[in-house]
């Protein structure tokens, strides 16, 4: 969660980590303990009940040291080779099938006839991270209320769904009367394979199945775009769907939405050209601030030096003005010694 965190800051998480230490900080424990946060806010427990064990603080606050502050950034660069990065993900993974697992066990011991409450408190303690990320950036001074897992579910907050649902159904012996262990080894499997597959297909055929059925309007997985019939979206009709050899998908609704996406695409990405030097969060605004102020320490202005009374001269310069106004004082001593007695001494020598 932590290097979640540090990646979200992108390129300026040196400069917040050292301007912002608590904020950076604060923000990195609240990612680390999002599902028990938001899982005993559901349940009306004491949201604080994280923070009570200090060992676990102690352990998260080391990490977030060394992600952050480690001498050459070793730490995080040591975390982002594809070895490490894929352990990491694996044990990622593993952690969240028992937190879904024990969320749903928990919320069946206070509400064992709760079928909805088993399922909202297994999908908080297996996403909780995803669906605190707005309050999470709120912490760091970035606000983004149109990018939440409410709006846009993930598919990490989609595969905890699932699993919670699987759990609840387990734990109440209906439909599903396996053991335990082979529901829980079944759960770390399929966590496992929707990381290193990502299998979205499941999902858009539910989506299309879903409108199938008199469903309002839902919204269009973006990999549906490969499942459509190109001549269709394009032109509106199909030679090979009534030949029955086309066996893609032949819907006007699907070919709008994919139509909208193209150029909702192309609107930002001319917007992301036309924005590029505008910062658009308070780190990056920071970051430009913090470079205009080292430009402008090392620029010498003429303005600046017009306001001067005098401009001190030293070293080499100041040789050579002592020498000529040393040659000029002699040169007029010279002059008047002449006016004066119509004679140059002679020991006076200017060279």
């Amino acid at each position: 969660m932590i290097i979640e965190v540090r990646d979200d800051l992108g390129g300026g998480a040196g400069i917040f980590s050292r301007k912002h230490p608590l904020s950076c900080w604060l923000s990195s424990m609240l990612m680390c303990f999002a599902d028990s946060f938001l899982a005993n806010f559901l349940l009306g427990e004491p949201v604080i009940a994280p923070f009570k064990r200090h060992d676990d603080i102690i352990l998260a606050t080391i990490l977030w040291y060394l992600v952050f502050y480690a001498p050459f950034d070793g730490i995080y660069k040591i975390s982002k080779m594809l070895p490490i990065k894929c352990i990491l993900s694996v044990l990622k993974e593993v952690k969240r099938a028992y937190k879904v697992s024990h969320g749903v066990s928990h919320a069946a011991k206070l509400y064992p006839n709760s079928y909805l409450v088993q399922i909202l408190v297994g999908t908080a303690k297996g996403a909780g991270s995803g669906i605190l990320k707005t309050v999470e950036q709120l912490v760091r001074g970035v606000w983004l209320p149109n990018h939440n897992e409410v709006l846009r579910p993930s598919f990490s907050t989609k595969a905890c769904l699932v699993a919670s649902v699987v759990f609840s159904l387990e734990k109440n012996s209906i439909y599903i009367s396996a053991p335990h262990d082979i529901v829980y080894l079944v759960g770390i499997i399929f966590f496992l394979f929707s990381y290193l597959v990502q299998p979205c297909y499941i999902y858009t055929y539910i989506y299309i199945y879903m409108s199938f059925a008199g469903f309002p309007h839902h919204p269009v997985p973006y990999d549906l775009r490969e499942r459509l019939c190109e001549q269709f979206s394009n032109h509106g009709f199909c030679d090979k769907q009534s030949r029955g050899q086309c066996f893609l998908l032949h819907d006007v609704d699907f070919s709008l939405d994919l139509e909208y996406k193209k150029i909702e695409k192309e609107r930002r990405k001319r917007k992301k050209r036309f924005n590029c030097f505008k910062p658009d969060t308070v780190l990056v605004k920071e970051q430009l601030e913090e470079e205009e102020r080292e430009v402008k320490k090392q620029r010498i202005s003429v303005d600046d030096l017009k306001d001067k009374a005098r401009i001190s001269v030293s070293g080499c310069h100041r040789a050579g003005v002592d020498a000529f106004m040393t040659g000029y004082a002699v040169l007029f001593q010279s002059r008047m010694s002449l006016c004066r007695q119509g004679t140059l001494n002679p020991k006076v020598t200017i060279y």
